[in-house]
Formats: structure tokens, sequence, C-alpha cells
């Protein structure tokens, strides 16, 4: 069956070549009117010792060329050797000769087609024209598009040692654009390194991740869990019953800055921690990495994990970088809880313990997650309430009380140690909220935000304060201090 549909989209994708034959046919000559030519890409990307060529199709009808000075290498404090420089070249298809008829389903499928294949073909002849002159690619290409028929590359990158320091070409390829980075750097400076991971790697645990990506010369300036929207296949336990075998959500991944004093720039800091990661054992893999452009997809310790660098320059010259640490194999377990509106900061939790009394893997996932809902903003009036709950067939259960008591003190705790500041938090243990649906909590805590505000009464001999907090179950009754 797998031969036949083979077959299939190869005769699919030739028959879609032979329209595109004929479109060229009768455009061709609006298309090579207004083509960009050799000549003036040559000028674009001179000094780099590439023999470059423009396809003859896809033509590109636009262009724009952004070049880094030249760093040398004596100031460089990541890189020795080869001065660091960079070019980016953008390039515009031409896609004037297309058949534009606005509202006509066939020709709307015709345009799809022939963007695909323009950005399938840009990529072909730019990855052979590399490749044969001993650029070998060590990432990608990744793809976009579900169906084998929809796909096309998106990022490919190569690279080619050079006497004192290496060559690195990006290809990103679109419908509409094609865009390629040339970058030429030294070689690595020795004390340039990240430490190699030695199978500690908990993104559910705070505080434990930061050293694998502090580089020499760097500070930790923060470190907070962030969300990007991705889609995750459903565990076979959780499927079934379920229509769709994936689900869109907003997965958990955690953010570090650090702050370098030394001497260097944004792109030199993004090329050395791509280096500094595969000699700290990171290997390479071609899969879709959740942070795009900036993401790379490694292996190691058999584990699938996904990082992403961006660098840039502050105001008074001093660079930093954002690394983004995301765990795959985190996400599917939680869809459940990751389905919940991301931005919701009422949940409940019933956490369960191992027999040393360390919270187990589930729970400590869970948590992962929904501590980082709370996010105390600006307004000092925000406080964030934890409740003790129980199944109401087990309210008179003295052992459920207890426990669930336990569970909020837990909770309490593990804010605080995720980095909730204590003044935000209270424990009410007498009130008995209305409960949640969709956490199955049957022994548990429930965690809610309050809306403080200090209410001020002026009377003849005296002026009252009093601190009223309200949350959507209602009035919450508390002490003065909640308010400060």
């Amino acid at each position: 069956m797998g031969d036949i549909a083979a077959a299939g989209r190869s005769a699919r994708r030739l028959c879609q070549l032979l329209a595109l034959s004929a479109w060229l046919l009768v455009h061709g000559d609006t298309a090579l009117a207004g083509a960009l030519d050799n000549t003036r890409f040559a000028a674009c990307v001179k000094g780099w010792d590439i023999q470059w060529r423009l396809p003859y199709f896809p033509q590109f009808n636009s262009g724009h060329c952004a070049a880094t000075e030249s760093k040398p290498a004596a100031e460089s404090a990541l890189f020795s050797g080869l001065p660091s420089r960079r070019v980016k070249v953008g390039l515009n298809f031409d896609n004037r000769w297309f058949p534009w008829a606005p509202g006509d389903t066939q020709n709307d499928k015709r345009h799809a087609v022939i963007r695909r294949e323009q950005a399938r073909l840009a990529y072909d002849h730019f990855d052979r024209l590399l490749t044969a002159q001993q650029f070998r690619r060590v990432e990608g290409p990744r793809e976009s598009g579900d169906s084998p028929d929809a796909r096309i590359p998106t990022f490919a990158a190569y690279e080619k040692p050079v006497p004192g320091g290496s060559w690195r070409v990006e290809l990103a390829v679109a419908h509409d654009n094609l865009t390629i980075t040339l970058e030429q750097r030294g070689a690595l400076r020795p004390d340039a390194r990240l430490p190699a991971p030695a199978g500690a790697l908990d993104i559910t645990e705070p505080g434990a991740n930061a050293k694998w990506f502090a580089a020499s010369g760097s500070r930790l300036e923060s470190e907070v869990v962030r969300y990007a929207q991705t889609e995750v296949a459903w565990p076979a336990e959780l499927a079934t019953g379920r229509a769709a075998k994936t689900a869109l959500v907003y997965a958990p991944l955690r953010e570090f800055r650090f702050r370098f004093e030394n001497k260097t720039t944004a792109a030199e800091l993004e090329a050395a921690y791509r280096e500094m990661l595969i000699q700290a054992g990171w290997k390479p893999l071609a899969g879709k990495p959740l942070m795009g452009d900036h993401g790379f997809r490694y292996t190691v310790d058999n584990r699938v994990l996904d990082i992403g660098v961006a660098a840039r320059m502050e105001y008074d010259i001093r660079p930093t970088v954002s690394v983004w640490f995301a765990d795959p194999a985190v996400w599917p377990p939680l869809l459940p809880l990751l389905q919940w509106s991301w931005q919701d900061r009422n949940w409940e939790i019933e956490p369960r313990f191992e027999p040393d009394g360390r919270a187990s893997a589930a729970t400590r996932r869970e948590i992962f997650v929904l501590a980082s809902r709370v996010e105390i903003p600006a307004n000092a009036g925000t406080r964030v309430l934890v409740v003790p709950v129980v199944a109401a067939d087990r309210e008179n259960d003295s052992s459920a009380q207890k426990n669930a008591h336990a569970a909020a003190r837990w909770v309490h705790d593990e804010l605080v140690r995720r980095g909730i500041d204590a003044k935000h938090l209270r424990v009410f243990e007498e009130i008995k909220p209305p409960r949640l649906k969709g956490f199955g909590v049957k022994v548990g805590a429930r965690v809610t935000a309050l809306n403080c505000r200090t209410v001020t009464e002026t009377r003849p001999d005296r002026v009252d304060q009093r601190c009223d907090c309200s949350a959507d179950f209602g009035a919450v009754s508390t002490t003065a201090g909640a308010c400060k």
C-alpha cells in the first residue's frame, strides 16, 4: 500500500509540474523581464568564495541585502582566528505571471500548487549548489505542512571549514520568499564552553537547569516559564474516544536570560551557543522545534529536547541571551491540563507522593504547569488563595479532611519554592469554594486569584480602613494585612 501511495503522489506531482511548465511557456517573458539577475545577486554576496547562481525557475524580482561589519578576531571573547561577519540576503519570488482570478477555486488551487513547487525547487537548487561546493548540511531540512503533498522545506543549515574558522549558510524558505544567511566565524575559544548535562535535565524543577546553559562570562538574570503554541499528539492512554489525533495547545517551556559582560555581538553569541551545545554532547536532529527559527531539536541522554537561543544588544551595549528549554515528552500526559485555558489562574490539584515523601513525577509535571499560571502582576491588590477541597461524598471523612489540609499547605510551600512571594499567598482552611470541573480532584487543593482593595470609611471620630477581597465565588474575609 505504501508503494501505491508513493506512486500516486509522484504522479500528482508530475501533473503539477507539467501544468507549471505550461504556465511558464505562456507567461515566461513577463517573469524574465523583472527577474533579479546573477550580477546583482553576486554584488550582494561578494567577498565569499562561493560560486553563486540563481535558478532559472523560480525567478526572483527583488531582494535586499544586510551585512554585519567584520569584527577583528582579537576583540572577540568567543572566537579566535577569522573575523566574524554576517550577510543576510532576502529574495522575493516573482509571482506576477501567476493566474490571478479572484473567486476562481480552480485557479486558487493552481496558485497554491505553484507556490509550493517554487519553494521546493528553490530549496533543491541551493541545496545542490552548496553541497557541490563541500558544504555539509548540519541541520534540517525542516518541513511545513501536514500531508506529503503539502510539505515544503522551510529551513536548512550548511557548514564548511575554512582556514582559521568556518562558514555557515542558512536557507529559510517561505511560499513568497527565500532568505540566505551567510556567516563567517573563527574557531571557538577554549574557555567558551557549556557543561555536559549529566542526566539531570528536569524541566519541571525550578533552578535546576540554568547551569547547563550558563556560558563563561555570563550571569543569570532571570528564569521564567513561558508558553508557546504547538500541536501535540494524544498518547494512547488518553486517545480513546477522541476523533482528533492531536490537540493544539500552549505548551510550557523554561526561559533563562543571561547577561554577558564580555565584548561580543548578538550574531557571535548565537553562533557560539550552537557550537557549545554540540561540544557539550547535544546532537542536532532534523525535527521541527517549538521555538521556530530560533530553535533547534537535539537528542541528549536518549531524550529529545528543544533548545532555542536568541541574542540581542541592550542600550548599554551589553549583550543578553535568552535560552528556551522545552521537553516535548512532558506535554502528552498533560494534554487535558494544557487544554484548560493557559491564562486561567483558577485550578485544582491532587498531589501524590512517593514512599520517600517526594512528589510523584505526575504531580511534579502538574504543579510545573499550574504554578506557572500564578503570575503576580504589578497590581498590589492581587492575592492567591489556596483552599483544601474534598469531594462531597468524603466531607465527613476525617482522614480525607486531614489530607486536604496537608495538600493545601504543600501547594502553598511549592508555590513559594517556585518563585511566588509568600506575601501574595493565603491559605484558608474554613472556606468551601465551589468545585472546578475538569480536574477530577477528590482530595486536594484549589488555587484561585483574589482581587483585594483597601476600603476607607470616614467616621465622625476616626477613619477606618478595611481590606476587601473577592474571588469568582464571592467575598472572602481576610485580615487587614492582605492588602499590603
